[in-house]
């Protein structure tokens, strides 16, 4: 080694120990809670020793999760950990740092150095788990430290003043120039009580990986398991190891050395690997094993993460069991997926809605097919988007809909009749095994003759603007589709009832703002279920100065005492007899419909129902729910009535 070189390493000696030495506050390796294995002895040096697998440490059933994240440091003494995926409103129950280096081999007196450094400047004081040959040279030390004190939940976690001969990690090691750092993993244990009851193991220890495997055991048995594990492991770079999970091969890229680090990527790898996911665990087995058989890399298997619960459960509540989000839905239980949930975008802590949209061809004298005008699906993902009052365990707003465009189907100017027919179309082109994950729609032309916009029955529904004409608007589309999904989601034409054109049922369920969305913020337009808190009308005792009460920036339709529709885009003062003057008490049928009495509505938003028709499944002798939405004879908003309104005494439910 010149001259230069040895001076560089003896002053980055230097200065760790002065970081080490200055440093206060320091965390121990071993908290209460802990299953220890191992102690610290010594004042500035400890004994290595070689441990021949991976023990527990932590074994403990919670409501919540685990996140983990690594950096790869190769041969350098500092980095960053971002951790993310903690939901929010989650409390941190325990958190554990992971750290090997390679130091001088065989046994003997190892530096405490190897057992210190900062994370977020604060320093800290490991457990040696023990050591193992390094396969290329020297000995690997691992180490472990409960930082949970330190944790905050996701964050980046800055890492200094860990032993290392260098500080950049491209800068070949030059025979034994000690100590090498490979690199850090940290596990984070979260509580939230939105979350299922999870039983999360961790085991550690240090091994040098040839043909190696680990066994987990002890945890609850379940008839649908929803499992999780987590490799940290160092020493990575090609990424040629066998690894497994219950004898499952994990992705390609585990153990290919690729942990994040601070700048672009280590020529000749990262050396650091905290590889995360879902695992299948066998129905009612309480045992699994994870497996490394190493390629060419010199590795070390430093801990491993293992998380279970029960994947019948739906956490989220959109009606989809958390095993199939995760794992996509097994429809015929052959053990082969037959609906490939997760890679349309599932998530079992945030409520998903999946619909096949089926379109029919052009017709005779048309110039285009039914299929959807640009935009129209991009809005109505926006309006659940937007939605709010969604309460998912992960603690962001909204609902996530999914609309898979699939087929087009032959035209049929007139569905009649209309459930026979539709029916024939869904079992030429919806998968069976899709009706208990999807719902099923088509744009479609028109059905019974009617010139209705559409129908919905249980999780069925269509939208037939093909009798519209030139009224076969995006704006139309979107709100209708969006109008007839919400039957699918058991929402009615007025909120709490059927009794429609209400002036205080704010939603695009109502016919008064199906085609042109609700007005709000100064604008129509707005493709939304009802937000806002319930106000009563009183048609026969109206106080025009109160208007409907409801947030500002919103504004709505009604008919006068003549029958004709107004609009308004203030909440109050409403001047609904229309005669020029405010009174506190007038009576005006709102919504001619022959009748005058209390109007009624409510937050559509928070009376979602997720499980209509078939999804979610049905038990045996359950017959489809929502089915009462439909009657063969029903109509929906027609051309002509968007156009003139209702004909008096006439409700169309």
């Amino acid at each position: 080694m010149n001259a230069n070189r040895k001076l560089l390493l003896v002053l980055a000696a230097a200065i760790c120990v002065m970081g080490i030495a200055a440093s206060a506050g320091t965390i121990s390796g071993l908290e209460s809670g802990d299953i220890a294995k191992s102690k610290i002895s010594g004042e500035g040096i400890h004994d290595g020793y070689e441990t021949k697998g991976l023990a527990f440490l932590y074994n403990e059933s919670i409501n919540g999760g685990y996140a983990a994240s690594g950096v790869g440091m190769r041969n350098r003494g500092w980095g960053t950990i971002l951790i993310k995926g903690i939901p929010k409103g989650s409390t941190i129950d325990r958190a554990y740092f992971f750290w090997s280096i390679i130091g001088p081999e065989g046994p003997g007196k190892i530096p405490v150095s190897y057992a210190q450094g900062k994370i977020k400047g604060v320093s800290i004081n490991g457990t040696l788990l023990g050591s193992s040959p390094s396969p290329g040279k020297g000995q690997i030390y691992g180490y472990r430290a409960n930082v949970t004190s330190i944790v905050t939940g996701n964050n980046q976690y800055h890492l200094q003043d860990f032993a290392s001969g260098y500080r950049w990690g491209d800068i070949e090691p030059e025979g034994e120039d000690y100590p090498l750092m490979q690199g850090a993993s940290l596990v984070v244990i979260y509580r939230n009580s939105r979350y299922p009851l999870t039983t999360i193991q961790i085991k550690d220890g240090i091994q040098t990986v040839i043909n190696n495997s680990t066994v987990f055991s002890g945890f609850p048995a379940y008839n649908l398991p929803l499992a999780k594990t987590t490799f940290i492991v160092s020493g990575g770079q090609n990424g040629t190891e066998s690894v497994k999970f219950n004898g499952i091969e994990m992705p390609s890229y585990f153990l290919d050395g690729k942990d994040r680090q601070d700048g672009i990527n280590f020529t000749s790898g990262n050396l650091q690997d905290t590889n995360t996911a879902y695992v299948r665990v066998d129905p009612l087995a309480t045992r699994a094993k994870a497996s490394i058989v190493n390629g060419k890399d010199n590795l070390a298997w430093v801990a491993q993460v293992f998380s279970i619960s029960d994947g019948d459960l739906d956490t989220d509540g959109d009606a989809l069991k958390d095993a199939w989000e995760v794992y996509g839905y097994d429809y015929n239980r052959d053990g082969k997926i037959d609906v490939n949930l997760p890679a349309s975008g599932a998530d079992p802590f945030h409520k998903d809605i999946f619909v096949e949209v089926d379109w029919m061809a052009k017709g005779k004298g048309e110039t285009r097919s039914h299929y959807p005008l640009p935009g129209v699906m991009a809005r109505a993902i926006q309006t659940f988007a937007d939605a709010p009052d969604a309460k998912n365990p992960d603690g962001n707003p909204g609902i996530k809909l999914h609309p898979e465009l699939s087929n087009q189907v032959a035209h049929d100017e007139d569905l009649n009749p209309v459930i026979s027919e539709f029916e024939a179309i869904k079992a030429a082109n919806f998968p069976k095994a899709r009706e208990n994950t999807h719902h099923y729609a088509i744009f479609a032309h028109g059905y019974n003759a009617e010139g209705s916009s559409g129908l919905a029955w249980g999780s069925n529904f269509m939208v037939t603007l093909g009798t519209w004409g030139s009224g076969d608007t995006a704006n139309a589309e979107v709100g209708t589709f969006v109008h007839e999904l919400g039957h699918n989601l058991g929402l009615s034409h007025g909120g709490t009832d059927g009794i429609n054109y209400k002036p205080n049922y704010l939603s695009i369920m109502n016919y008064h703002f199906q085609i042109n969305g609700v007005y709000r913020d100064g604008k129509w337009g707005n493709y939304d279920y009802q937000r806002e808190a319930p106000y009563t009308l009183n048609e026969e005792a109206l106080n025009e100065s109160r208007g409907i009460l409801y947030a500002k920036g919103y504004g709505t339709k009604w008919f006068d005492q003549d029958g004709k529709m107004r609009t308004t885009t203030t909440i109050k003062p409403i001047d609904w007899y229309y005669n020029g003057v405010i009174n506190n008490n007038v009576a005006v049928d709102l919504n001619t419909d022959g009748s005058k009495g209390k109007l009624t509505s409510w937050r559509d938003w928070q009376h979602i129902i997720y499980n209509g028709g078939t999804i979610g499944g049905l038990k045996p002798g359950e017959q489809p729910r929502l089915q009462s939405n439909i009657k063969e004879q029903t109509k929906e908003l027609t051309y002509e009535e968007y156009v003139n309104g209702p004909q008096k005494s006439k409700n169309t439910k």
